[in-house]
């Protein structure tokens, strides 16, 4: 994982081991920018598609951690098109709204989808849904 060294920096080691970690991270690598591309293109989709089996069976229990790893492959997927590195969850969508290229309101868009769910799961579902398609977009014109 070089997320971790590319975006943190070591206080001291006493034979200087880390120094040359930060830059062995940057520029992202082209080749890694791809395959997360890739990889996760299809997954907030794919997660939709789960939510949706649970609300036809009525289970708001089970749709809301359905949509939980779309939003983070979508966040993941804006820091890739960004060039930066995705650390973890923690403030995740919130960040990435900030970046350059990202889709208009991201961070408030995720936030009215999850609370709107217990009201209308379908539209949560769908804003989803949207979500993903604008994010696929923007990293196919890339």
């Amino acid at each position: 994982n070089m997320a971790g060294p590319a975006e943190t920096r070591p206080v001291h080691h006493p034979d200087g081991l880390f120094a040359a970690l930060p830059p062995a991270a940057t520029p992202y690598p082209v080749a890694l920018r791809a395959a997360i591309f890739s990889r996760l293109r299809g997954e907030p989709a794919f997660c939709a598609g789960i939510a949706e089996k649970g609300l036809a069976r009525g289970d708001l229990a089970y749709v809301a951690p359905s949509l939980s790893p779309a939003v983070f492959c979508l966040a993941h997927l804006v820091f890739v098109l960004n060039s930066e590195w995705y650390l973890n969850e923690k403030g995740a969508t919130a960040r990435a709204a900030r970046f350059a290229r990202t889709v208009p309101r991201l961070d408030a868009r995720v936030r009215a989808t999850f609370g709107s769910l217990g009201a209308d799961p379908a539209g949560a579902i769908a804003t989803l849904r949207t979500l993903a398609e604008e994010v696929v977009a923007l990293t196919r014109e890339s």
